[in-house]
């Protein structure tokens, strides 16, 4: 799956909710230079959503069915791979453990010189955070 397009407006982009951790880190990367041109700035995983890993993004959002969170299966597996692919590198071990002990993770990506990892958007959350050099 390649594609050339690129969106001017914003949009939803979706790997049709199957559930299916290849498909949709698949779909990620057939759509990733559109993904980093609809500038993305946060990143938002659950546990039991039927599209559990949501990308915001300045001009749309994107959404994932087969990467999720809270434990150390296939879906949490995905999602470390999907913001490896985001981010350009490998994530710490320390941000992977976040992803597989928590099952609701919040990832801004809105500084230039950190990533933030949190349990909540909320920016008064008491809840566990993470802060990464980019």
């Amino acid at each position: 799956m390649t594609t050339t397009q690129t969106w001017t407006e914003w949009t939803i982009l979706h790997d049709e909710g199957h559930g299916i951790t290849q498909r949709s880190l698949e779909y990620l990367e057939a759509y990733l230079d559109i993904v980093k041109a609809m500038k993305p700035y946060e990143v938002i995983i659950d546990f039991g959503r039927t599209f559990s890993l949501e990308i915001k993004c300045e001009r749309g959002v994107v959404l994932l069915s087969g990467c999720n969170c809270g434990y150390g299966g296939t879906g949490p597996h995905g999602s470390v791979k999907a913001l490896e692919m985001l981010l350009g590198r490998r994530l710490t071990p320390p941000e992977e453990k976040f992803i597989f002990t928590h099952d609701h993770v919040v990832v801004s990506l809105r500084s230039p010189y950190k990533i933030v990892y949190k349990v909540s958007a909320r920016p008064d959350s008491k809840g566990d955070s993470l802060e990464v050099e980019r």
